[in-house]
């Protein structure tokens, strides 16, 4: 079973102690605290945020989260979880501080963003519309800001896929956007970027404006 596609059918402590200890999670929390961001008070949007669990995790150290996805379905299986997560966490219940939607134009958001995460959702996105994507992550963000996008490498689950023909075009997808994104971060003048590749199944890119190195 993998706890990434069947939430709902982890055992109630199995489902709480993936949530809190969501492995992603740590390595974004872990960037924070090397950057002496002052992780609390951080309003966090996560972009792709597919079934909501990293989303959830996160909402444990930060002020807001808001997790966005294009898909209905993804928002409609997130509210679930986070329905569930409420139940088994009475404090989270009361901070309640993650909403799911499909545009952010559709919330309010109380402060400004201080930190952007893509994880494994950036390939989705058409090649010719990276830099437009990222244009408008760094529209979004604080000027003391951060952009960090993890993107998975043939190292990653995905080397494990049955179907060969499936598997050649998903390393194709990843290899297009990593050049490509490559590109766009090394043109735009007044960031500063940092990738980053974790035991070579993940490359993860750090994005800030220059001022604030």
């Amino acid at each position: 079973m993998n706890p990434y596609l069947d939430l709902h059918l982890l055992s109630d402590d199995k489902f709480l102690d993936f949530i809190k200890n969501h492995p992603i999670k740590n390595i974004i929390v872990n960037i924070l605290e090397k950057r002496n961001m002052q992780i609390k008070n951080l309003n966090i949007l996560e972009f792709g945020s597919g079934h909501g669990d990293i989303s959830l995790s996160i909402a444990y150290h930060v002020d807001n989260v808001i997790g966005i996805d294009i898909s209905p379905k993804m928002i409609e299986y997130s509210n679930k979880i986070k329905k569930r997560f409420h139940c088994l966490d009475s404090n989270m219940k009361k901070k309640n501080n993650v909403i799911f939607t499909t545009k952010l134009s559709n919330i309010y958001f109380p402060t400004e963003i201080n930190v952007i995460i893509a994880v494994n959702s950036l390939h989705f996105v058409h090649v010719n519309k990276i830099e437009e994507t990222i244009k408008l992550f760094l529209s979004k963000i604080s000027k003391d800001g951060l952009i960090i996008i993890k993107e998975p490498t043939k190292r990653s689950k995905f080397a494990k896929l049955k179907d060969d023909k499936e598997k050649e075009k998903k390393f194709r997808m990843l290899k297009e956007t990593e050049k490509k994104l490559d590109e766009v971060l090394s043109k735009i003048n007044d960031i500063i970027y940092k990738k980053i590749s974790k035991n070579m199944n993940m490359n993860i890119y750090l994005i800030f404006y220059k001022r604030f190195l």
